[in-house]
């Protein structure tokens, strides 16, 4: 717990990049954020990020998987997996739910003010909240250099524990000259338990994603949402209704599988949308992958562990995430 606060107070600060010091009201301001954000940092019993596995077996040229009520979409030419990196599979040992952690060890920690700067415990809901970011390494150092992934060098999606909605904003830049910390503003519609879902892709390599838990203040509705089994493979923004379909159609453990979302009117496809990226993560949003869209309009996914996802991936416009839902069977035993 004292390393992650002193790892936030540098990345608020800029501490790690030999900076002047800063002033006895930033210190103050910054310890104050890092105390508050004690209480939303998870576990650190992950190990280190293993390395990559032997590219799977191109994915058989099966049609993809018919959209939800019956809406029609033009089949995707037939094409084989793009090569990536087997992901390990996930030990039963992992919590399931939001920890503060990625399955390679990264760690974020956070904290809370006002627009106007003053601390807060915790966001409030229906208030806009301005919340920090910093990323430790799989060695507990803060990273304080990042590459854009798609529009942002932060990506936050807020989803309540049963799926309520989604609630999405991005940021880019330290939160002052030398920080570690970057920082997104989100207002919640209602209060109770939330996975709060962050996305960056530190400098040089690839896209992580760590989700930690995050209680909002506010009145409950007085009816919860249906939760994950509620969705399907339909997402809906402010700005565009899309439709996520895989090839091939069932989805296994262990074997890559191509992601291609088409635009919806009505219930007939528009056409197929190249999405910059999107998150996959288990279904009580503990653990996940980022999926991005190569330079040929392509996204592989090769899934850890059988059973149902949620799938994130940011707006065009406005606030409210697109989300979805996959189903993914285990291996056939073999014989």
């Amino acid at each position: 717990m004292k390393l992650l606060q002193k790892a936030l107070i540098l990345g608020l600060t800029g501490g790690t990049h030999g900076r002047r010091g800063p002033t006895l009201k930033a210190l103050l301001g910054s310890a104050v954020l890092a105390t508050l954000a004690m209480g939303q940092s998870g576990c650190k019993s992950c190990g280190q990020e293993a390395p990559p596995a032997e590219a799977g077996k191109a994915a058989a040229e099966t049609p993809a998987a018919a959209p939800a009520d019956g809406a029609a979409v033009a089949a995707p030419e037939a094409a084989s997996a793009a090569a990536v990196a087997a992901p390990e599979p996930v030990s039963p040992d992992v919590y399931p739910g939001p920890r503060s952690e990625s399955l390679e060890g990264w760690r974020i920690t956070t904290g809370f003010s006002t627009t106007k700067d003053e601390a807060l415990t915790q966001p409030n809901a229906l208030e806009d909240t301005r919340i920090y970011v910093t990323v430790l390494n799989a060695d507990s150092r803060p990273v304080g250099q990042f590459d854009k992934l798609e529009r942002a060098e932060l990506h936050v999606f807020l989803v309540p524990r049963d799926l309520r909605y989604t609630v999405y904003s991005s940021g880019s830049g330290p939160v002052r000259e030398g920080a570690d910390a970057r920082s997104v503003t989100l207002r919640s519609p209602e209060g109770g338990d939330h996975a709060m879902v962050a996305v960056f892709r530190p400098a040089g390599q690839r896209p992580k994603v760590v989700s930690a838990p995050l209680s909002i203040k506010g009145v409950l509705p007085e009816v919860m949402g249906p939760g994950l089994g509620s969705l399907s493979n339909r997402g809906k923004s402010e700005a565009e209704t899309l439709v996520l379909t895989t090839m091939p159609g069932q989805l296994i453990v262990g074997q890559p599988a191509q992601l291609f979302a088409h635009d919806l009117k009505g219930d007939q496809a528009a056409g197929e949308v190249k999405l910059p990226f999107v998150v996959i993560l288990n279904d009580q949003m503990g653990w996940g992958d980022v999926v991005e869209w190569n330079e040929s309009g392509k996204a592989t996914w090769i899934p850890r562990k059988a059973g149902d996802y949620l799938v994130l991936a940011p707006p065009t416009r406005g606030v409210r995430a697109l989300a979805f839902r996959l189903h993914v069977d285990a291996a056939p035993a073999a014989n």
